[in-house]
């Protein structure tokens, strides 16, 4: 069987929280329908070990309280509890998963200050136990009109990887916050395409999972104009240049550099892909395995596709770096075959 959740509206100005039962072809086996707002909506759902579901989305409890929503079910559907996450404005969607020793963590924003025509929020998370009793909540960095969580995952260290959005009073970016147990942030990064830096371009990250080597590939959308699909992968400390946790302090991270090189292995051409967010000033250096330095060359531009032949080097493993000021901006291991 398959679960669903979502919105479905009774008239123009009333709509609920819906959980739907679905068989193997797609049919509705039962619905369920919660809240008594003006206005809610199921924006995420999540097994319990009980086979019951918690359910989180979004709830108006007046035209400028709107709050995040959960709802705890038995395995038939049958509501057990609901809880409502936020203060007195317009905060945003509650995104929520149930964690290893059944209690729960919702991720979304917090907002602070609210005026007629705009509200700032921070990112905001929540921890409540079993019975949907809060035990902490956290809000973390500035406030804007944007700033928001969309989901979260817990790992198996027991800490929690929240993807979203986050301005930073230039542009949209982002953002990747890892936090432990208890709310306590471990780092947060941003992150921009950098072709799309502009004050205009908006940045979202949706879905982040962890991979096998303990970094992170997330997904989203980039848009300046156009929307396309974003997939950036990072390591274990969010970073996208290796070592970035060393001289930024556990600080945010804009993504200044982005290069893809392929095939690997290689046969003797090896193609660059080379974004910069500024005039490159810096060089790639190509080193062997016994950490000699076998050639050198400038990418040439901040955007460009670069051709590079190492054919005429012995086969065996190179690191490919590039450098600017001395300091390594990026580095990957190459084979030559």
């Amino acid at each position: 069987m398959n679960y669903s959740t979502g919105g479905v509206w009774h008239g123009s100005a009333s709509g609920q929280v819906f959980l739907a039962k679905l068989d193997s072809m797609g049919s509705v086996a039962w619905i369920r329908e919660y809240g008594t707002s003006v206005r809610d909506e199921g924006y995420s759902l999540d097994t319990t070990p009980d086979g019951g579901f918690i359910l989180g989305g979004h709830t108006w409890l007046s035209a400028t309280n709107w709050q995040g929503y959960l709802v705890k079910t038995d395995s038939a559907g049958n509501a057990l509890w609901h809880r409502y996450l936020g203060g007195p404005y317009k905060d945003g969607w509650a995104n929520v998963v149930c964690t290893a020793d059944s209690e729960y963590v919702s991720v979304g924003s917090y907002a602070t200050y609210q005026t007629d025509n705009t509200t700032n929020k921070r990112l905001y998370a929540a921890r409540l136990n079993a019975d949907g009793d809060v035990e902490w909540e956290r809000q973390y960095a500035m406030a804007s009109e944007v700033n928001e969580l969309s989901s979260v995952t817990e790992l198996a260290d027991g800490t929690f990887i929240a993807p979203g959005i986050y301005y930073d009073t230039t542009s949209y970016k982002g953002v990747l916050l890892r936090f432990d147990q208890n709310g306590d942030s471990i780092w947060m990064r941003t992150y921009q395409h950098p072709p799309l830096v502009g004050v205009f371009s908006v940045h979202w990250l949706a879905h982040a999972i962890q991979t096998t080597d303990g970094g992170f590939v997330a997904t989203g959308s980039c848009n300046d104009g156009e929307q396309d699909l974003w997939v950036l992968k990072v390591d274990s400390f969010g970073c996208l240049v290796p070592g970035c946790q060393l001289y930024d302090n556990i600080a945010e991270q804009g993504l200044e550099l982005n290069v893809l090189a392929y095939p690997n292995p290689t046969r003797g051409k090896l193609f660059l892909s080379f974004r910069s967010a500024h005039q490159p000033t810096g060089e790639f250096i190509l080193f062997n395995s016994a950490g000699a330095d076998v050639q050198r060359f400038a990418p040439g531009g901040s955007s460009v596709e670069i051709d590079y032949d190492i054919g005429h080097h012995p086969a065996g493993m190179y690191l490919l770096q590039y450098q600017e000021q001395g300091r390594v901006k990026w580095s990957q291991k190459v084979i030559k075959e």
